[in-house]
């Protein structure tokens, strides 16, 4: 009697600990963004949901009861191109025991297009594998994405057209990318250019100078320098360099805007020249009507004098 009166005190402590950690779980699901839900893996192949909060409604457009149909219908509305992906995906994570995460377009009963994410840590129990995880529903964080992408599609198709070069650099120097006007100016492919850093490029720039320059476009205010270009076959060229800091991925860059002055230089040359030639006309002119000026007052002079005699 004792004995069975130990073993059902035991079976109750249980009971009772699982309804709290079951109460516990309830509470947490509660709290989390998106869908909570256990869904098992076991190892005679069954696969099911063993839990989903009442969420899924919300999320998915989709009853929380039967349960036991919950995932077949779920998996239905993942979008045809995507569910083999997403089914896949979990077999290998219930075979791996490696954390899960999934993203694919999900189509409601109403007809209406999301995109959820599933992410889980799976674990191993005696007979089968328990995914308990989050479902959220990702679609304005995509869309976000998206829009970014299509914005930087824009800026680098924009960027590749442009006649002076763009160049990204990392705080070493190293080129990251550059755009074809660089490659025009500089005549090397752009693996050779990735290979290379800015002190192969710019003449008498030394890492000191380097640092200071793209420290003082930290501040926020672009900072522009002159300076002469080596291209791959040794010519040079003069160049002007606006130098600006960006943040791309998280991750502090130097951009740099190049433009070639040789052109402007030449044009310079040409008004300095031209500039020295009218000078010289002018002092010229000048020189020769003092010396008429002189000649004048010289003939005026000599006029009176023999008018006298």
């Amino acid at each position: 009697v004792a004995q069975i009166f130990a073993n059902a005190l035991a079976r109750q402590r249980s009971e009772d600990s699982l309804r709290e950690n079951e109460e516990r779980f309830r509470s947490l699901a509660l709290n989390l963004p998106g869908v909570v839900y256990q869904f098992y893996a076991r190892d005679d192949g069954q696969r099911g949901l063993r839990y989903a909060d009442g969420r899924v409604a919300e999320v998915c457009g989709l009853s929380p009861e039967p349960l036991d149909t919950l995932a077949e219908r779920f998996t239905a509305c993942v979008a045809p191109e995507d569910r083999e992906k997403w089914l896949a995906s979990i077999e290998e994570a219930a075979r791996s025991v490696q954390p899960w995460d999934q993203e694919v377009r999900f189509i409601k009963p109403t007809g209406e297009e999301i995109y959820i994410r599933g992410s889980s840590l799976p674990q191993r129990l005696e007979n089968e594998v328990l995914f308990s995880g989050v479902i959220q529903d990702v679609t304005e964080r995509r869309r976000v994405l998206e829009k970014l992408k299509e914005s930087e599609q824009r800026f680098h198709a924009l960027v590749e057209q442009a006649g002076d070069g763009f160049e990204l650099l990392d705080d070493e120097g190293r080129y990251l990318d550059v755009n074809a006007a660089t490659l025009k100016q500089l005549g090397y492919t752009r693996e050779e250019m990735l290979r290379r850093t800015v002190f192969d490029i710019a003449q008498s720039l030394d890492r000191d100078r380097f640092v200071r320059e793209s420290r003082s476009a930290s501040s926020g205010f672009p900072v522009r320098v002159e300076s002469v270009h080596r291209r791959k076959d040794g010519s040079t060229f003069p160049v002007e360099v606006t130098i600006s800091r960006i943040e791309l991925g998280g991750r502090a860059l130097i951009m740099t805007l190049v433009r070639d002055v040789t052109e402007r230089r030449r044009g310079e040359e040409e008004l300095r020249k031209s500039y020295a030639e009218i000078k010289l006309l002018k002092d010229r002119l000048q020189a020769e009507s003092d010396y008429l000026k002189t000649e004048i007052k010289v003939t005026q002079a000599y006029g009176a004098i023999i008018g006298q005699s």
